[in-house]
């Protein structure tokens, strides 16, 4: 995740990924994803189970934390992800 000039907050998962409204999609902003898996890296958790927030398991790190998590959505475009689950 990186700043522009303005100070406003690029996240590669919003860059990449636009909200569906059939699915009732509505991400977070940047900051919010960025502070959010900032707070879960620093908590000491060794896994977290992420309940419809794809864009914040997809902010994390790729790690022993991610690796060890995992995501429960309905929308299957993350049915590659190794630890997806529906």
């Amino acid at each position: 995740m990186g700043s522009d000039v303005q100070g406003e907050t690029h996240n590669a998962f919003l860059l990449g990924h636009a909200e569906l409204a059939h699915h009732n999609q509505y991400w977070y902003s940047a900051r919010t994803i960025q502070k959010l898996a900032q707070e879960l890296q620093e908590c000491g958790a060794s896994s977290i189970a992420f309940l419809s927030t794809p864009s914040v398991y997809f902010s994390l790190p790729k790690g022993e934390l991610r690796s060890k998590s995992w995501l429960f959505d309905y929308d299957d475009q993350w049915a590659q992800e190794p630890n997806f689950a529906k």
